[in-house]
């Protein structure tokens, strides 16, 4: 089982993640979001049932991976009137 981010794609839903026996997780789903619980977004297991069912609908689609940072970030050069006010 993974938990993986997906944004969802349909109307205001909602529904109960069965967590093991005795726990579940409330979930909120609106339109180009990703899964919510207590405001904070939420993972989902890729191999719970309704959320297969929500995946093959089209409703839920992976979430894109979030970029890698530049290993060397642009710097902008600095002009030469700042270079003169420098001196």
């Amino acid at each position: 089982m993974a938990n993986k981010s997906y944004i969802y794609h349909g109307p205001p839903s909602g529904f109960s993640l069965r967590l093991g026996k005795r726990k579940e997780l409330e979930v909120l789903l609106h339109n180009g979001q990703e899964p919510m619980s207590d405001g904070k977004p939420v993972q989902l297991p890729d191999d719970n049932k309704f959320v297969r069912r929500l995946i093959a609908r089209e409703h839920l689609t992976e979430a894109p991976k979030p970029a890698k940072p530049a290993k060397n970030p642009i710097v902008p050069a600095r002009t030469t009137a700042a270079k003169k006010a420098d001196k």
